[in-house]
């Protein structure tokens, strides 16, 4: 396990205002390390807990694999992401793998965001799972 330090979580940070419009105190309150070939959020609490004897993989949440958000990510930290609100069979859609047209990186249903959305070719998005 890897804890991010202060260089490298602003550069995080930075990275996801520019691409997803996330705000840049995204990560404000929480520790970020990495494990397993991605990035976890957890409170400084939750990583001090003795966890010898207990069955678990990691602590936290995980928000990114490989370099790209996780729908729980998506659903915890980016609500204040710039987002495409999607009606409901423009999000049935999204949701069962189809393209639909997304200006934002972020696509939403009833305000809160479901997932990253990337390009499916004329100018259409697509689940990025």
């Amino acid at each position: 396990m890897k804890v991010l330090n202060s260089r490298e979580r602003k550069r995080l940070a930075e990275s996801l205002t520019k691409e997803y419009g996330t705000p840049p105190k995204i990560f404000s309150g929480l520790e970020l390390y990495e494990h397993g070939g991605g990035l976890w959020a957890a409170t400084r609490e939750c990583l001090t807990i003795d966890a010898r004897g207990l069955k678990v993989d990691s602590l936290g949440l995980q928000v990114l694999r490989n370099g790209k958000p996780t729908i729980h990510g998506i659903q915890l930290l980016f609500r204040e992401a710039s987002a495409t609100e999607l009606s409901e069979p423009e999000a049935k859609k999204f949701m069962e793998g189809g393209s639909v047209e997304c200006a934002a990186r972020i696509a939403a249903y009833g305000g809160h965001p479901i997932d990253a959305a990337e390009e499916s070719g004329s100018g259409k998005r697509r689940p990025g799972r």
